[in-house]
Parts: C-alpha cells; sequence; structure tokens
C-alpha cells in the first residue's frame, strides 16, 4: 500500500502536457529542417501554466522528429 501511495504522489508531481497551439514555423539549414515556436500548457501538481517554447523539427530516415 505505502508504495501505491509513493507512486500515486509520483503521478502528480509528473508534468502533464494539456494542449499545444499558435504553432509557428520557419525553415532553416535545409528544405527539412524548421525552426518552431509554439504556445504549450502543461499542468504540475493540478496548477496550470503555459510557456512560448522553441524546438526544431526535421526529418530522419523519412520520419519527422523533434530536435534540439
Amino acid at each position: 500500500r505505502e508504495s501505491a501511495a509513493i507512486e500515486l504522489m509520483m503521478e502528480s508531481m509528473m508534468p502533464k502536457l494539456e494542449r499545444i497551439e499558435n504553432i509557428d514555423c520557419d525553415t532553416i539549414e535545409s528544405e527539412n529542417a524548421y525552426l518552431c515556436s509554439a504556445d504549450v500548457t502543461q499542468s504540475i501538481a493540478g496548477n496550470s501554466q503555459t510557456n512560448k517554447t522553441g524546438f526544431k523539427v526535421y526529418k530522419l530516415n523519412n520520419e519527422w522528429v523533434l530536435g534540439d
């Protein structure tokens, strides 16, 4: 029972992605790479927060992946 309680507590502290909005991307480096920004809303321990976040998206082995 104690381990279940600890697991529930840890779950409530993990961030949960709620939504991604206002995505805007510009081509960089090559035709298969983009620098993007978006408003990302997540909740942590019941508190919701929205931040503007930047990220890179590129094509690798015919799949789109997130970069740093």
